[in-house]
C-alpha cells in the first residue's frame, strides 16, 4: 500500500522497495475513528506512507505474517508523527516467517500516546517460530506518554525485535512501556532483542519502565541508553 500527501506539483513515483515524493510541500494525512490499513498475509505486504502531518487516531495499522513467507516494511516518513487514542501499528508475526521491519520517520516529531502501541512480536510458541522485526524511530523530539508502549517479545524459538529510537535532541517517557523480553520456556528458546536509545537528553518518569527479561532459556535484551 502506497499513500502520500502533497500540497504542490510534483511527482509521486511508487519503486519496489519505496515511495519517493519530489513536491517541495507535503500534505496532512489522517486516518481516525476506528479505520484500519491492513497487509497481513503469509508474509505481511509493504506500507510506505509519506506525508507532512501524519495522524492516526483511533486508528490501526496491520502488517502481520501468518504463514512461512518473510513479512514486508512498513516505512512512514512525515514532519511530524502522532499516533493518539489507542491508535496501533500491529507487524507481529505468528508463523515461521520472520516479521516485517518498522521505519518511523519524523523531521521534527514522533509521538505516541493514550495507550497507542506498536507491536512486533513473535508469537509462535513452536520450534520454527520466525525472528521478530526491528524498528527504527527517528526524530528530533521523541515521546511516548499516557499508556503508551512498544512490544517486540518473543514467545517461542523465534528472535527478538532490535529497537533503536534515534532523537537529535530529546527522547521523553512518561508513563510508558518498551517490552522486549524472551518468553519461551523451551530448549530451542529465542533470544530477546536489543533497545538503544540515542538523544541529547533521554527522560524516563511517571512508572515507565524497559522490560528485557528472560522467563526461560532465551537470552535476555542489552538496553543501550
Amino acid at each position: 500500500i502506497n499513500m502520500a500527501g502533497v500540497a504542490s506539483s510534483g511527482e509521486v513515483i511508487p519503486t519496489e522497495s519505496d515511495l519517493k515524493v519530489t513536491s517541495s510541500e507535503k500534505g496532512n494525512i489522517i486516518i481516525r475513528d476506528n479505520a484500519s490499513v491492513d497487509v497481513s498475509g503469509a508474509g505481511s505486504g509493504d506500507i510506505f506512507i509519506r506525508g507532512g502531518e501524519f495522524i492516526s487516531d483511533d486508528a490501526h495499522l496491520y502488517a502481520r505474517t501468518l504463514g512461512d513467507k518473510d513479512a514486508g516494511v512498513t516505512d512512514i516518513r512525515a514532519t511530524n508523527l502522532s499516533f493518539d487514542h489507542s491508535s496501533g501499528i500491529y507487524a507481529n508475526t505468528e508463523g515461521s516467517g520472520n516479521g516485517g521491519h518498522l521505519i518511523l520517520n519524523a523531521s521534527e516529531s514522533a509521538k505516541l500516546s493514550s495507550g497507542s502501541q506498536i507491536a512486533l512480536r513473535s508469537l509462535d510458541s513452536g520450534e520454527h517460530s520466525g525472528d521478530s522485526g526491528d524498528l527504527l524511530i527517528e526524530a528530533k523530539q521523541i515521546e511516548l506518554n499516557d499508556g503508551a508502549g512498544i512490544d517486540a517479545h518473543t514467545d517461542g524459538s523465534g528472535h527478538g525485535g532490535h529497537l533503536t529510537f534515534d532523537a537529535s535532541e530529546s527522547a521523553t517517557f512518561s508513563d510508558a512501556m518498551i517490552r522486549l523480553g524472551a518468553w519461551g520456556d523451551d530448549e530451542n528458546a529465542g533470544n530477546s532483542g536489543s533497545l538503544m536509545v540515542n538523544a541529547k537528553n533521554i527522560t524516563f518518569n511517571n512508572g515507565s519502565g524497559i522490560d528485557a527479561h528472560t522467563s526461560g532459556n532465551g537470552k535476555g535484551g542489552d538496553v543501550t541508553l
